[in-house]
């Protein structure tokens, strides 16, 4: 039988139709472009943009044979209050005022720091029990669902409001396709010895949010409106009802699943298991880290057993995404990645072509330009770029320091450099130059921070042997030839062609889950599905990329300095902070 997975990204939906029980497997995919409103700090996107992007992708399928279909989507947070005919609408949320009914910018994404007060707030009140709980450091920050659930209850003491986790708002719409609904049934009630997946906002009690300062009226929806009371924070791959009687295509033969699905970067880590034991053995071999590296990098790693330790400045282990108890997830991250090169080529313009007269892609320039220049100056970018020093936590630090206000610090060494053969007459290197200079210390910068965080999870207990890349960054190989060489681990890459859709896969093996768990046992059901996903995409053709020894001590002492950068920046802020108190 086939799925249909739906993926919600920070640019673009995604959709694919998978079925893995035909030979050879069909996998098709679409994707469409969705907007990001920037307004300052506020930046929100539009549900109903994103619904109609759906719908549209939707039409595209051939229900007929499918039996299930899941939805992923970013960490970002929808708003919506109960209009006088019953249904829920957006709100509009595009400034620091909130407004009254909009679906054009009702989804306050997971970049949005308007928060950052409430995040402060609620850093001070944690006390050491609930930090435990909270399971991601000592910190919060604004990225997370909880402060801007008490900025929503700052902004409005007394309107009633309802917000769901984004990918949980779209699986309600695939239910009820928005039709009139009593709120009861979409407001979540949990115990005090709950707790949010990823401090999200669905899992946390009444009695707990009240202590924050969140009122009874800012209310957690949920799409579990068929199940019983209690159980309103289901795994993944739960089945949650049918889908909408005027959603389904003429053609299906059978009711088709609406089944739970998840955080983004969850799907992308269970699209990216090289084998069942990854998934269920408690061996140290078996521990791989799974990279889902996009515009931002969240990074996943699992452990199978009882024990599962709290490390600094990681968030997890969390135990809800699969119903399978014994398994602990880490999760932790990245916001400056993708962003990083967004930002770097805002105003560039590709000039180069390749042998057929096509213009090359910004990557792939850049590449040839830092080839050139390599093969120009007889030696590597790094021993090239050895007197400059890159911190690039531009959007701020959400692991390990979980402290959004970092910044950027950057040493230019161009003098120490003796660039001279590089330099226009008036002395500055040229625009183009600094372009590949700043676009290879981005890669430094990135490769350095894996290894700090790889390093916190060994210096844990863990045994990390391997790092699997999915997402846009996986296509650059310098990138992931870096990453090998300066953490000193074997990166691997999946080649089966959906490497872009690799998220939208995960939506779909979810769905799929969910219709092994309707007919059977979990623990079974969950080895079925890995099992039968790694058989269905042979030949699964993993590349395996070997630390180098080039460059070792030059890049070790690079990221001893970089590590410096971070403590020093800590430092100076904390002397700028005292002499003010004084």
């Amino acid at each position: 039988m086939a799925t249909i997975g739906i993926d919600i990204g920070s640019s673009s939906v995604r959709l694919c139709y998978n079925d893995i029980t035909v030979d050879p497997v069909i996998f098709e995919s679409w994707s469409l472009p969705i907007s990001i409103n920037h307004n300052q700090n506020c930046i929100t996107q539009s549900t109903g943009e994103i619904w109609a992007a759906i719908l549209d992708l939707f039409k595209r399928v051939n229900h007929s044979n499918v039996s299930a279909i899941s939805i992923t989507a970013t960490c970002s947070m929808v708003v919506v209050e109960q209009a006088e005919d019953g249904t829920l609408r957006g709100v509009s949320l595009g400034s620091e005022d909130i407004g009254g009914f909009s679906d054009t910018d009702d989804v306050l994404m997971w970049m949005d720091h308007r928060a950052a007060v409430q995040a402060k707030e609620l850093t001070v009140l944690l006390d050491k029990s609930l930090k435990e709980a909270w399971r991601i450091g000592d910190r919060a920050v604004p990225e997370l669902g909880l402060p801007k659930l008490k900025w929503l209850a700052d902004k409005c003491p007394e309107r009633e409001l309802i917000c769901f986790e984004l990918h949980d708002w779209f699986t309600y719409l695939l239910l009820t396709n928005g039709d009139a609904v009593d709120v009861s049934r979409v407001v979540s009630e949990f115990s005090d010895q709950s707790y949010a997946f990823d401090c999200s906002i669905k899992g946390w009690s009444r009695s707990m949010l009240a202590r924050y300062g969140i009122g009874s009226n800012i209310l957690v929806g949920h799409s579990g409106i068929n199940l019983r009371a209690g159980e309103f924070l289901p795994s993944a791959g739960t089945v949650l009802g049918n889908l909408h009687d005027n959603l389904v295509g003429s053609l299906s033969k059978q009711p088709i699943k609406v089944v739970n699905g998840c955080i983004d970067c969850y799907a992308g880590w269970f699209a990216t298991i090289i084998a069942p034991e990854d998934l269920f053995s408690s061996r140290p071999s078996t521990a791989n880290l799974s990279m889902v590296a996009g515009t931002s990098t969240c990074f996943l790693l699992s452990q199978y057993g009882n024990v599962h330790p709290q490390v600094p400045g990681i968030w997890g282990p969390f135990n809800q995404f699969l119903s399978l108890p014994q398994l602990g997830l880490y999760e932790f991250g990245q916001p400056a990645t993708g962003k990083l090169f967004e930002r770097l080529f805002l105003n560039f313009k590709a000039l180069t072509y390749d042998a057929n007269g096509l213009r090359l892609g910004i990557f792939e320039e850049l590449e040839a330009k830092t080839v050139e220049l390599e093969r120009t100056r007889g030696t590597s970018t790094h021993q090239l770029l050895r007197y400059y020093f890159y911190y690039g936590d531009v959007f701020g630090n959400r692991s390990p320091y979980n402290d959004f206000s970092m910044g950027e610090m950057i040493i230019d060494g161009g003098n120490a450099a003796n660039w001279t053969n590089l330099q226009h007459p008036n002395e500055m290197a040229s625009p183009e130059t600094r372009l590949v200079i700043h676009f290879n210390l981005i890669l430094e910068f990135l490769s350095f921070q894996t290894k700090q965080l790889i390093d916190k999870m060994v210096a844990s207990g863990s045994c990390i042997t391997g790092l699997v890349v999915c997402g846009s960054q996986s296509k650059n190989t310098r990138f992931l030839q870096l990453l090998a060489s300066v953490t000193g681990i074997d990166v691997h890459r999946i080649h089966d062609g959906y490497d872009e859709f690799r998220v939208v896969k995960g939506a779909s093996i979810l769905a799929a889950l969910g219709h092994q768990l309707h007919v059977g046992d979990g623990c079974k059901a969950y080895q079925e599905v890995v099992k039968d996903t790694l058989e269905g995409y042979v030949p699964r053709e993993v590349e395996i990329i070997k630390p180098q020894d080039h460059d070792k001590a030059l890049l070790q002492a690079k990221f001893e300095v970089f590590l410096d950068m971070a403590s020093q920046q800590l430092r100076y802020r904390e002397k700028i902070d005292l002499a003010e108190q004084n």
